[in-house]
């Protein structure tokens, strides 16, 4: 059986579920970000028990097919950020429809209905945080961090990263208080812009 948990966006949430999975002695096939595949006959108190464990973590089990999309949808925008942009083909419209198999209007309009963020501008902040992530390692410089994150250019990239984040990159990697934001509160703050 799978269930798909929400917010699962990280390797420390992966390590938790996996935690909570060996504390409740649960059968698991297998474990990726986003779901869990679990034995069938797991009995339903002990699902009930898994799901209070979980939302005590900020984590949760969803059953709702659209809501499941959004947390694919979010997956994959992630894995997406993590691929070298050489390896891809197309653009980001391409590799959802390619890898969930649906019409990109269609998930795009689920994913605007149940979060009120378009999923365009939900990549948009994605790709910032990352950027955020990459300026504070210092191994790249602007230009490979825009080529690497699929902006069609420096200055288109460094408008983005100031419109969202209130400073130029630069500006960001000077700054001694370097402000970022959990992935799952994303969401949150595209709704503000």
């Amino acid at each position: 059986m799978k269930i798909i948990i929400k917010n699962m966006v990280s390797h420390r949430c992966l390590l938790k579920v996996k935690e909570e999975l060996e504390k409740l002695d649960f059968e698991y096939n297998s474990l990726k970000l986003g779901e869990v595949n679990v034995s069938d006959g797991v009995r339903m108190d002990k699902i009930d028990l898994f799901r209070e464990n979980l939302h005590a973590s900020g984590l949760e089990i969803i059953e709702d097919s659209k809501k499941i999309l959004v947390e694919k949808i979010k997956s994959k925008v992630l894995a997406f950020l993590n691929l070298d942009k050489d390896i891809i083909e197309g653009n980001f419209s391409n590799f959802l429809q390619d890898n969930l198999n649906l019409n990109y209007v269609y998930m795009s309009n689920v994913f605007s209905k149940c979060t009120g963020v378009t999923l365009s501008s939900y990549v948009l902040h994605c790709k910032i945080e990352k950027a955020k992530e990459l300026i504070s390692c210092g191994e790249l410089n602007i230009s490979e961090i825009s080529y690497k994150l699929h902006f069609s250019s420096v200055p288109h990239f460094s408008y983005a990263f100031k419109k969202i984040s209130g400073t130029t990159p630069s500006g960001y990697r000077n700054d001694k208080q370097k402000k970022r934001f959990f992935l799952e509160n994303l969401v949150l703050l595209a709704n503000r812009v």
